[in-house]
């Protein structure tokens, strides 16, 4: 069951070996004609989700970008033979996406606490931005729509966290009408972005030990989360060896 659902989704992750491609290719999206375009990141906790919540697996599959974010999502592709690449965090590429962005580009923030939410409003006009507006992540689906219609945003940073900014991300796109639109699934970007939580020593990002930093400061809100993503990984692992072995089916 975990290997049918988690091997369709890294099948249709796009492995980037160069950064540079990676921009050229991000250029081409914000250059495009009418249409949304969806970037979103697939890391343990996202895979894990995807077994017991579907809509999430469909979501990450139908993203026009799907990039790999973490240490768990690298060893499982190499349990599995895959050069899995550069790791493309999305903490440190949304920056890098907003600094490419033409600043003649509407953006749209949806995500976090009120304050949180204001904080990173401020943050992105700062950059010189045309307009920036946004709306805190505790509302319905509906109110982000009706806001997204309105607003008409080439550029949607969602820091709404799994699987609720996947699910919007979809339907952001299917309401998308004649403007270019760039949508992005950042977790916990708006958080790090405003400095609310810091980033972890530059040598533990460098190893994909991020999530231990995490743990270790927030230990309340993480441990239990990666404590069951080190069983689930251990058990995909598990699988995947017994399936390259012929001991499973």
């Amino acid at each position: 069951m975990i290997l049918k659902v988690i091997i369709p989704i890294l099948d249709s992750v796009d492995l980037y070996f160069d950064k540079k491609r990676f921009f050229l290719d991000l250029e081409k999206f914000f250059a495009g004609g009418g249409g949304a375009k969806v970037v979103s990141f697939v890391n343990l906790h996202g895979l894990s989700v995807s077994v017991n919540t579907p809509v999430m697996g469909n979501a990450l599959m139908a993203a026009d970008l799907l990039l790999v974010d973490g240490i768990g999502v690298r060893l499982i592709e190499k349990a599995r033979g895959v050069d899995a690449g550069l790791n493309m965090n999305g903490t440190d590429l949304i920056p890098e996406i907003l600094d490419l962005a033409s600043k003649d580009s509407r953006v749209a923030v949806y995500g976090a606490v009120d304050e949180t939410n204001y904080a990173a409003i401020s943050l992105v006009q700062s950059l010189g931005f045309l307009k920036v507006d946004g709306l805190d992540g505790f509302l319905p689906n509906s109110e982000y729509l009706q806001h997204f219609t309105r607003m008409r945003p080439n550029l949607v940073v969602l820091g709404l966290g799994m699987p609720k900014q996947e699910i919007l991300a979809a339907q952001l796109k299917g309401a998308c009408g004649d403007w270019s639109c760039v949508i992005i699934n950042g977790g916990g970007i708006l958080d790090f972005l405003t400095g609310k939580f810091k980033r972890a020593p530059r040598l533990m990002r460098k190893l994909g030990m991020e999530w231990l930093w995490r743990m270790a400061v927030n230990p309340r809100s993480k441990i239990v989360r990666n404590l069951d993503s080190v069983l689930f990984i251990i058990k995909v692992i598990y699988k995947i060896g017994a399936l390259r072995l012929g001991l499973s089916k």
